[in-house]
């Protein structure tokens, strides 16, 4: 039998075959893609697309390829070389040396503490406050 390719959308939505999960391979957040030639799980699948279940449809192998590239970002092992940041330089630059800690003075007046105001109460019950004169 040929190896055939499908799609699957709400990837977090399982299918099952023989109480086991399929196994898409996940190449965005909603989307997984399948490659297989089993005869019972085409078989399956070919059940699930007849009767618009679980989101799969057969797709080509261009399309496979295409998803399954995206998923790795595009970017093969060699040229992600191309993309790393530069060694840093030789140049160690130092740091700023810690600032003084300032204390006051023991005999230096201070500044007066601030004065407390009373708190009113809670408007209870939904009825304005009393006016007092």
């Amino acid at each position: 039998m040929s190896t055939r390719f499908f799609l699957k959308e709400a990837i977090q939505t399982k299918l099952y075959a023989n109480g086991e999960p399929i196994a898409f391979d996940q190449v965005t957040n909603n989307l997984g893609v399948l490659k297989t030639d089993d005869a019972e799980l085409l078989a399956l699948l070919d059940k699930c697309i007849a009767e618009h279940r679980g989101g799969v449809e057969e797709i080509d192998q261009a399309r496979y390829e295409a998803l399954i590239e995206k998923k790795s970002g595009g970017i093969r092992p060699l040229d992600r070389e191309a993309f790393q940041a530069p060694p840093p330089s030789d140049t160690v630059t130092s740091p700023r040396p810690p600032a003084a800690a300032v204390k006051p003075e023991p005999d230096a007046p201070q500044p007066p503490a601030p004065e407390k105001k009373k708190a009113k109460a809670p408007n209870v019950g939904g009825r304005p406050p009393a006016v007092t004169e």
